[in-house]
């Protein structure tokens, strides 16, 4: 079975690196919805992404963002629910986003959308299979910090549920030690 991480990046407190999680998240959503357009295709490293596409990313985003806003607080205030339901919707974003670039390698596309015809005749073979490559190993790079990031989400919501109030653990055991005057000879008397 998973073992819940303790520390975020070997260096930070797991709800800590939640909430730069958040903030990345938060960042990340607001560029997509900013450069979304609903009439004219964007060409991004020479894909054309369609107006429906970029329609549904930035509704996609635009959800995300208030769920990103409630992990944050949610980290903060040790409320389990609002971060699993963010580790949730990262699990969901994982799966586009490995999803489109895989399928682009995939079937070939890659090549003749990114690279030149003039280079494409330089070799065609070799260009593209540099090209595929390239776009596979990003694509796995991304692909496992996004799986990171959702470990580090439900090991902080694990975290979160064993120990809701950790503060008050601390006064539990201080209140444990201390001697109550009277208690051993049964009782005070008036």
């Amino acid at each position: 079975m998973l073992k819940p991480s303790q520390t975020c990046c070997g260096c930070f407190s797991l709800l800590a690196g939640v909430q730069f999680i958040c903030f990345l998240s938060i960042v990340t959503n607001v560029l997509i919805i900013a450069l979304t357009s609903s009439t004219e295709p964007i060409q991004f490293l020479g894909l054309v992404i369609s107006p429906f596409i970029q329609i549904s990313a930035a509704t996609w985003s635009f959800l995300g963002l208030p769920i990103a806003v409630a992990a944050g607080v949610g980290a903060m205030h040790r409320i389990e629910a609002n971060v699993r339901l963010f580790m949730l919707y990262a699990a969901c974003t994982l799966i586009p986003a490995m999803g489109v670039p895989l399928s682009l390698v995939f079937s070939g596309s890659v090549c003749n959308a990114t690279i030149s015809p003039e280079l494409q005749r330089m070799g065609s073979a070799f260009v593209c299979g540099f090209t595929d490559a390239f776009v596979f190993m990003w694509t796995l790079i991304f692909t496992l910090v996004q799986s990171y990031i959702v470990y580090i989400l439900w090991s902080a919501s694990e975290e979160i549920r064993k120990e809701p109030y950790p503060e008050l653990v601390r006064y539990q055991d201080a209140l444990k030690s201390v001697k109550i005057p009277g208690a051993m000879d049964g009782g005070y008397t008036m």
